[in-house]
């Protein structure tokens, strides 16, 4: 097998790229970022892990817990610990061979450039896409965000596969597109979607509701698809990366230039964007987030900077198999963050599709539906339900979801106005979820929660992001194993569990994060400050959990779409063979 060029894991002293030695380095450089005894100790024991395989979740989970608990401060400082050692482990690997540091990779001035191909909507510049029709921009809001679709929403939090703030934040959006939203406020805002033509990926609606999209994608049918919905929408705009034959961007070489090579290519030149029908069989389209980071990075400043743009959201989309997802996430952080630097945390957005498949807290609400719905199981299902008979035989029955609750201690009067006063400390219960399953592995782990890390030292930075949780959905992607794709369709009889068709989530996700984003009627895209939450007599604490995420980790329990796994009485890794057996039984 090829070894790839660009983002790699580094050769150990035998030669050969494992992925656990890193990984386990990056989980323990989390733990002591926290700075604490605690966060030491569990590095060692990471660290010493011998079945690193199948005993990686327990220490992800108890990560959590101490970052969870821990100062907002030692938070953030253990999430940017955990990301700045990925991007110290992980290497650079030229074409030749050689290795360079990915800070030296990413520096280093590009000897190729992209050119801009662009796709507008309604022009009939694209052959097989259909003709636009006048209104469409119309029909497609009504599609996300009408009554249909609100009732869906009310259907799936009255089930428990979604929280009920996901039904006020997409009516709230409803109630803005009524009011004053046309499609023309997302004119100043750049979407930069990398692994753009993943199937949960919002570019659809985006391109549909008339935004402006930078497709960062490799070439293939799923890109000519996206073509093809950029030509068809009234609106949408898409710029697309290609180069020509004689500027090769596919080297995945971007070591240092000299003076004389600068001055002889060219570095600061920038060619002109093309129609992208004009592109021929001489110019190559799409590109790789691993092998041409850096390339890709500077392909979408120029694209933001030469247009009317005020902010560009990278959303990190892209997702891959095993070890090359960890490349593939780490590729999507050195973007932004390059991105970050050069324009501004202000004109930069971040947003991720979060995975339940991770550790965080989770709303008290939640944590008290799924152990209520464990207590209704041991006094209604007997011995011989067979639910207990299957779980007895797939492994001896199943885990109990909600894990015992820990304890964060606030400060509550540490602030410049009351600094005069003494210190008042206060304590919160917290509820850790634990959504690991361990047939997605390590790999697995590491690259979500490597999303939550960025998304918590973004929101410290005061940098706009979303990071809502989205659904186990029938992609591509996890249906292409029989296995999973059984054990998906099998989990609905556990109920509030629900596997979301990968169209339903999509969209759902999407309006959350145009949610998030909080377009307004002068085009100019801002984070919401002000939640409209639901509440009941148990959701006193998610009051101050939602409306003020007072510690970084709250934002994983806002608008989430977890498909049941916080609902359920039983984790999902547990009831993993049952759901088989019930999906191979019942479908």
């Amino acid at each position: 097998r090829r070894m790839a060029s660009g983002v790699s894991f580094p050769a150990d002293a035998r030669g050969v790229r494992s992925t656990t030695g890193p990984a386990k380095s990056v989980w323990a450089a989390a733990a002591l970022g926290l700075g604490t005894e605690e966060g030491a100790a569990l590095a060692a024991e990471l660290l010493g892990e011998k079945d690193w395989r199948h005993g990686y979740a327990k220490h992800a989970v108890r990560l959590a817990e101490l970052q969870s608990v821990a100062p907002p401060a030692r938070c953030v400082a253990s999430c940017e610990a955990g990301l700045a050692a990925a991007a110290d482990t992980l290497q650079w690997r030229q074409k030749d061979g050689k290795c360079v540091s990915l800070r030296d990779a990413m520096s280093a001035p590009a000897r190729a450039f992209f050119r801009t191909a662009i796709v507008r909507g309604g022009s009939g510049e694209h052959e097989s896409a259909p003709r636009s029709e006048h209104g469409s921009r119309e029909r497609e809001k009504k599609r996300l965000v009408g009554d249909a679709a609100l009732g869906r929403a009310r259907g799936w939090a009255e089930d428990g596969c979604v929280e009920p703030d996901v039904v006020d934040a997409l009516t709230s959006v409803a109630e803005e597109v009524n009011d004053d939203w046309t499609g023309d406020d997302l004119h100043d805002t750049l979407f930069a979607l990398l692994g753009g033509t993943s199937e949960l990926c919002p570019l659809k609606p985006l391109l549909r509701l008339g935004a402006s999209v930078a497709l960062v994608a490799r070439a293939g049918d799923k890109l000519d698809d996206a073509v093809a919905v950029a030509a068809s929408s009234e609106k949408g705009t898409m710029y697309v990366p290609f180069v020509d034959d004689d500027h090769d961007a596919s080297n995945g070489v971007s070591s240092p230039v000299t003076a004389d090579e600068k001055q002889e290519t060219g570095e600061t030149k920038r060619a002109d964007a093309v129609p992208y029908a004009s592109i021929t069989n001489d110019r190559r389209s799409g590109a790789d987030l691993c092998e041409q980071t850096p390339e890709i990075t500077e392909w979408l400043r120029e694209v933001f900077e030469t247009g009317t743009f005020n902010r560009i959201v990278v959303g990190a989309y892209a997702y891959a198999d095993g070890e090359a997802h960890v490349r593939a996430t780490l590729a999507c952080d050195l973007i932004l963050t390059s991105l970050q630097e050069t324009l501004g945390n202000e004109r930069v957005c971040s947003a991720f599709l979060s995975s339940p498949g991770t550790a965080f807290p989770i709303p008290k609400a939640a944590w008290r539906h799924a152990k209520g719905r464990e207590r209704d199981a041991e006094q209604n299902e007997g011995v011989f339900h067979w639910r207990r008979l299957v779980g007895l035989v797939c492994g001896g029955g199943f885990v109990p979801n909600c894990r015992a609750p820990v304890t964060r201690t606030t400060n509550e009067n540490a602030t410049e106005e009351h600094r005069t006063e003494e210190p008042r400390a206060e304590t919160r219960t917290v509820y850790v979820h634990d959504g690991h399953v361990i047939l997605q592995g390590p790999n697995y782990a590491l690259s979500k929660t490597m999303q939550n890390w960025r998304a918590v030292a973004c929101g410290a930075r005061g940098v706009a992001t979303s990071a809502n949780m989205a659904p186990g959905s029938r992609t591509r992607s996890m249906q292409h194993v029989r296995a999973v794709s059984i054990a998906l369709e099998g989990q609905k009889h556990f109920p509030p569990l629900r596997p979301f068709d990968a169209d339903e989530t999509r969209d759902t996700m999407a309006v959350l994060l145009l949610r998030d984003l909080g377009a307004d009627r002068d085009g100019r895209t801002r984070r919401r400050r002000e939640e409209t939450t639901r509440h009941d007599d148990d959701e006193d604490q998610d009051r101050a959990f939602k409306k003020n995420a007072a510690h970084p980790m709250d934002v994983f329990g806002r608008h989430a779409v977890h498909g049941g796994t916080w609902r359920c009485p039983w984790s999902v890794d547990s009831i993993g063979r049952a759901s088989v057996v019930a999906g191979t039984l019942w479908g």
